[in-house]
């Protein structure tokens, strides 16, 4: 999801700057972010689930 929402999509549609226009931390913190958001949803599901 990242590579095609943040580094492809974003850029597709203009809304982004190219990928060298930010700073590598940037591109880490977006990785960081879908990995937390995707961990975070599977555990409420599985709670769900119970």
């Amino acid at each position: 999801m990242l590579l095609l929402n943040d580094e492809v999509g974003a850029r597709l549609l203009r809304i982004a700057g190219p990928r060298r226009s930010y700073p590598w931390q940037a591109h880490l913190r977006g990785l960081v972010g879908h990995v937390v958001l995707g961990v975070v949803t599977e555990a409420t599901l599985n709670a769900m689930e119970d």
